[in-house]
C-alpha cells in the first residue's frame, strides 16, 4: 500500500458480546450516575460505560465539584446534598454546593456498587449495532485495553454529555448557535493556601470575579476569561476557573489537545501572578489541573420534544415535566471578539420552567433516552439546563423512566402521565 494512501481498509471481523443488561448508561458523570442509580433501585440490571477512570464527570475528572441548581431537588440529589454538608465537610455558597472531588469519587462509586450496578472504566463508545429497521439499538460497541467489545441491552441512556452514543446510533442533533459557534471550554483547577474567612472579608463574592481579572491584568496578563471564578470546596480547597478556550470543537481531538495545553499553561501563569501579590495570596498553591477538559456544549440530540428559550421566558410546565429548572441563562460568549465574559440577550427574564419527558426521548431511535446537557433543546435553553444539579435530576428521571418502561413492556415514548407521576413527584420542587 502506498504511504500516501488516505484510507486504510480494515478486514471484517466479529466482535465478542461481553454482556447483556436491561439498561446500558453511556457516561458516568452527574447524569449517568443518577440514571444508573435510579434504574438499579427500580430493579433493572445496569451497566455504566465510562471513558474516564472514575465516576463524576465534570465534578471529578473535570475538577469542578461545584453543584449548581440543586437547592430544590430531593431524592438522589437530596441524598448527595445531605452527604456533602453533613459528612464530607463541603460548603453551601448561596445555593451552590462545593465538595472535595476525591470524596465525591468514592461516594458515587460506593452508591452504584451498593445498588448492583456494573461499572466499566477506561472504555469509550465507538459504534452501535441496530435492528434491521434502524429504529432500535441492540448493542453498544466499545474500545478499551481489551480491544473491541459489544454490550447488549434492552434500553440505552446517553449521559455522555457530548451525545456520543446517540450520534453513533445515527441520531440527528444540533450544535452551537445560529452561527454554528458553541460556548468555550474551560479547564478545572484546584488550589489551596487561602484563608476562606479572610477571602470573604477582603474579596467578597459580589466583586470577586471583576477584581481577580484586575489582578491578572496588573500582572501583565490579559486573561482569556474576563470573569475568573474562585469558590470554596471545604478542607482548605478551592476551585479556580480563570481561562476559556474558544472555537474548540468537542469532536476534534487535535483542537482539544491544544486547548488542554493552552489552558494548563495559562492556569499556572495566573496562579503565579496571584501568588506574587503576597498578602492573602502569599501561600496560594495549585494542587491539580483536570484530566478532562470542561466542555460546556456539544451535541443537542433531537428528541420527541425540545426545550426552548420560550419555555424559560414563559415558565412553562406540563404534567409530563420530569423536573423543573430554576437556573437562568448562562451563555459564555462563543465569540471572544464580542466579549470574553457572559453574552446573552438582556431583555430575557427567565422564570423557573419544566423539562418535558419528550426532550429526553430520542426522536430517531425508539429505545434510546438522553439525560444531562445532551438532551433536546435550543442554544439559549441549553445554557440553563446544562448545569449539574439539573443533570442529576434528569439522569434520575431517565433511569427510573427506563425501568418503568421495561416493567410495563412498552417503549419510553409510550409512558403515560400516570407512569411519569410514579417518579417525577420525587424530583419536584421541595
Amino acid at each position: 500500500m502506498s504511504s500516501s494512501a488516505t484510507l486504510v481498509q480494515e478486514s471484517t471481523r466479529g466482535t465478542p458480546v461481553h454482556g447483556s443488561y436491561d439498561i446500558i448508561v453511556a457516561g458516568g458523570g452527574p447524569a449517568g450516575y443518577a440514571a444508573a442509580l435510579g434504574a438499579a433501585r427500580a430493579g433493572a440490571s445496569v451497566l455504566v460505560l465510562e471513558q474516564a477512570a472514575c465516576l463524576g464527570g465534570i465534578w471529578t475528572a473535570g475538577l469542578l465539584p461545584w453543584i449548581i441548581d440543586q437547592q430544590t431537588r430531593g431524592s438522589i440529589m437530596g441524598e448527595l446534598r445531605d452527604y456533602i454538608l453533613n459528612q464530607a465537610g463541603g460548603t453551601l455558597v448561596g445555593t451552590t454546593l462545593g465538595v472535595d472531588p476525591e470524596l465525591l469519587k468514592l461516594r458515587l462509586e460506593t452508591d452504584l456498587l451498593a445498588a448492583g450496578v456494573r461499572l466499566r472504566y477506561n472504555t469509550m463508545i465507538a459504534a452501535t449495532c441496530k435492528s434491521s429497521d434502524g429504529r432500535t439499538v441492540t448493542h453498544a460497541i466499545t474500545e478499551s485495553k481489551a480491544g473491541r467489545e459489544a454490550w447488549q441491552a434492552k434500553l440505552f441512556i446517553d449521559c455522555s454529555g457530548d451525545g456520543d452514543l446517540a450520534a453513533r446510533a445515527g441520531c440527528g442533533f444540533d450544535y452551537g448557535n445560529e452561527h454554528g459557534l458553541a460556548q468555550p471550554t474551560s479547564l478545572g483547577v484546584i488550589v489551596s493556601g487561602i484563608d476562606p474567612e479572610r477571602l470573604e472579608i477582603e474579596l467578597p463574592r459580589a466583586i470577586r470575579k471583576v477584581k481577580l481579572c484586575e489582578f491578572l491584568r496588573e500582572g501583565c496578563l490579559e486573561p482569556s476569561y474576563s470573569l475568573p471564578g474562585l469558590g470554596y470546596l471545604g478542607h482548605g480547597l478551592f476551585f479556580y476557573a480563570g481561562a476559556h478556550q474558544y472555537n474548540r470543537r468537542f469532536d476534534d481531538p487535535d483542537a482539544l489537545t491544544a486547548a488542554l495545553i493552552e489552558a494548563r499553561a495559562e492556569a499556572h501563569r495566573q496562579i503565579e501572578i496571584l501568588r506574587r501579590r503576597g498578602g492573602l495570596w502569599a501561600n496560594l498553591r495549585l494542587h491539580g489541573t483536570a484530566s478532562a477538559l470542561g466542555i460546556r456544549e456539544a451535541r443537542r440530540i433531537h428528541g420527541r420534544g425540545t426545550v426552548t428559550v420560550d419555555d424559560i421566558i414563559e415558565g412553562r410546565s406540563t404534567p409530563r415535566t420530569v423536573c423543573r429548572s430554576h437556573f437562568g441563562l448562562d451563555v459564555h460568549s462563543p465569540d471572544p471578539a464580542r466579549t470574553r465574559g457572559i453574552d446573552m440577550p438582556m431583555e430575557i427574564q427567565p422564570r423557573p420552567y419544566g423539562i418535558p419527558w419528550e426532550a429526553l426521548v430520542a426522536r430517531d431511535c425508539d429505545n434510546l433516552l438522553m439525560a444531562g446537557r445532551c438532551i433536546s433543546g435550543d442554544f439559549l435553553a441549553h445554557s440553563s439546563y446544562r448545569v449539574t444539579g439539573t443533570a442529576v435530576a434528569l439522569g434520575e428521571g431517565a433511569g427510573r423512566g427506563a425501568a418503568r418502561a421495561l416493567q410495563r413492556g412498552i417503549l419510553p415514548a409510550e409512558l403515560t402521565d400516570e407512569d411519569l407521576a410514579t417518579f417525577t413527584g420525587d424530583l419536584a420542587d421541595q
